[in-house]
Order: structure tokens, then sequence, then C-alpha cells
């Protein structure tokens, strides 16, 4: 090897805090809105008459477990951390107890029963892989723009365009097309257009791919996530009696929220391990006694003047570096695009909405 000491894992700059640091440490504006939103919930159950209190406290410690759990494993080393151990098994029992209490309970707060319908278990899943893949790619993209690109936030806004004005036009027509085409194929469609743009960056990154180069994959994108949004939420609660629309629609909605948890942690652990990964055998191949390497390196030392054999060695490692990154990004847009693809297996088990018919709207 030609470098040594180097961390192959992004850091968090010192002294920075996560959410959860925050409120253990006296984040009072978060204990404040937590409170607020315990007693919007608590009127919610009192104004319905719905006293499943053991069911939503329940839910709410195993999923905020359960979301520091991912958010925070990479950077703890996972199970290696006490207090990701502690909070892996808090959530594993809360939600154990959430699922026995909903699944026994005459009136639950959520009626995990209607995942008997194959429709909307089918859509739910689906939704799962749709919240991985919408926050997912909306996570990695910026990481990608500002670690390789060195862009600023105004730049990756101008990026992140490109995805959102293209869905300004195609909402309005989704009802339309909903009209005339069955709407499992509109949703077909944009299940594979939004693969396609994944797999699109996947094969197509490298160092030198900016705005212009991905332009194309985030209007493909745009065209993809209308036809799939609004065809998934109508064929989620199509069939569902009204008084039970409300937990179909929230049952709907919190897996899309934990596809993205889930998405977001698995995704910063794949770049931080593929880059490792990329990194050492990229290095393997980069040795004194390679000819290639000598060469750069002695050209590099002669530009850097003194100490500049060192310095050349340094930069070589900070290329290095930066292909890796290139290449885990290029591996994180690639499993989005598999979990997306996978989730088309999905459609085989949706209902057929009548053309011009709607069901009970899931999408908040």
């Amino acid at each position: 090897m030609i470098w040594y000491g180097l961390d192959a894992a992004p850091a968090r700059k010192p002294g920075e805090k996560t959410i959860m640091d925050r409120l253990v440490h006296g984040d009072w504006l978060g204990i404040i809105s937590m409170a607020i939103g315990l007693a919007c919930l608590i009127y919610v159950l009192e104004e319905g008459q719905r006293k499943d209190w053991l069911g939503i406290v329940s839910m709410a410690i195993g999923l905020a477990c359960l979301i520091y759990v991912l958010e925070e494993g990479q950077r703890k080393d996972w199970f290696g951390n006490d207090a990701i151990r502690y909070c892996a098994w808090i959530s594993a029992i809360a939600l154990s107890v959430f699922v026995t209490v909903e699944l026994t309970r005459r009136e639950p707060f959520i009626d995990l029963r209607l995942l008997k319908n194959k429709s909307l278990l089918a859509a739910s899943l689906m939704n799962f892989a749709t919240g991985l893949a919408l926050y997912g790619s909306v996570y990695i993209l910026p990481l990608y723009l500002s670690q390789v690109q060195g862009y600023n936030a105004f730049q990756i806004g101008e990026v992140q365009m490109w995805m959102g004005l293209p869905m300004l036009v195609v909402f309005p027509l989704v009802p339309f097309i909903l009209r005339y085409v069955d709407s499992r194929v509109v949703c077909g469609v944009g299940i594979a257009l939004f693969a396609a743009s994944c797999f699109m960056n996947a094969t197509s990154f490298n160092h030198d791919t900016a705005i212009e180069q991905l332009r194309l994959a985030q209007i493909v994108r745009a065209l993809g996530q209308p036809l799939l949004m609004s065809p998934l939420t109508q064929m989620a609660t199509f069939g569902i009696a009204p008084k039970q629309a409300g937990s179909a629609s929230a049952l709907f909605n919190m897996l899309r929220n934990l596809g993205g948890s889930v998405g977001i942690a698995l995704l910063s652990t794949v770049v931080a391990r593929r880059e490792t990964f990329h990194f050492s055998i990229i290095g393997e191949h980069i040795t004194h006694n390679g000819t290639q390497a000598a060469y750069r390196i002695a050209d590099m030392a002669r530009a850097l003047g003194h100490d500049g054999t060192t310095r050349a060695i340094a930069e070589l490692a900070k290329l290095v570096r930066r292909e890796a990154f290139v290449m885990a990004y290029a591996d994180a847009f690639f499993l989005i695009g598999i979990a997306l693809a996978v989730s088309l297996i999905g459609l085989l088990f949706l209902s057929r909405i009548p053309r011009g018919g709607a069901g009970p709207s899931a999408a908040h």
C-alpha cells in the first residue's frame, strides 16, 4: 500500500449532536413538540372513545427505539454498542406487545387484521419499498453531490429541481390517465420508470457526474413517481369498509415512513461499507512497484515541489477515496433499483379498480 491511517467511513463533525443526543441533553423544543404531539393524540383518542392506551404507548416506544437503532446503528457499531442493543431489545418487546394487543383487542387503535386483505397487504409492502426509494434517493443524491462534487446547497437544489418541476405537470394528468388505463398498469409503469432512473445513476456514475449528467435520470424519476403514488394509494384501500379506512390508511402510510427510515439507515451503511470495500480493492492494485502508479507519483511530486513524494502519495490516496465513494453511491442506487424491481411482484395481488373509480384515499 502507498498510504496508511485513512479512516474509510465518513465521521461526524466534532461536537455535532444527533437528534437523540439533543433530546437527552436538554433540547427543550423537541421535548415540548413531543408533548404537544402526545396531547393531540390523547385528544383524538378521547374524541373517538378509543381507549387503546397500551397499544398506542407500545407502538410509540417501539417505533421510537427502532428509529434510533436505524439512525445511530452505523455510527455506533450497531450491536457492539450498549445503547443500540438496549434500544433494539426494547423495540422488539414493545412492538411485539403492540402487535399482540392490536390483534386481540376488539376495537384496536390500528386494526392489523386488515392485513388479511391481500390487496392492502401487497400495496403496503410496495409502499414500504416506495418509501425506501423516495427517502433513500433524496438522502443519497445530495450526499454524493456534496461529498464528491463539492456542491453547495443552492447547486444541490438546482439538481433536485429537475425532479420536482416535471411532477407538477404530471400529477394533474394522473386522474385522466386512470380513467382509461388499468391502475395496476399505471402503477407498474411508474415503478419501472423510478427503478430505471436509479439504474441510470448506478451505471453512469463517475467522478465527473454532475447536474448535466443527472438531469435525464431526475426527469425520468419525476415522471415515474406520480404514476406510482396515486394509483397505489387508491388500490390500497379499494373495497375497505368506510369505518376501517382510517386504520387502513394508517397502516399504509406507517409502512411508507418505516420504509424511509429503514432505507436511509440501510443506504448509509451500504455507502460506508462499500466505500471501504472499493477503497481496499483499488488499493491492492496501487503499489510502489506499479508502473502507472510510480509515474503518477513522480509527476505529482515534481509539481508539488518540497516534500513532493509524501504529498503526492496523500493526493493519490484522496483520488482513490473519491473513486471509492463514487462506486459506493452507485451501489446504493443499484440497491434502490433492485428494491423497486422486486416490488413489482406486488402488482399480481392488487385489486383491480374499475376505470374511473376510486377507493378511499390513503395519502396525506
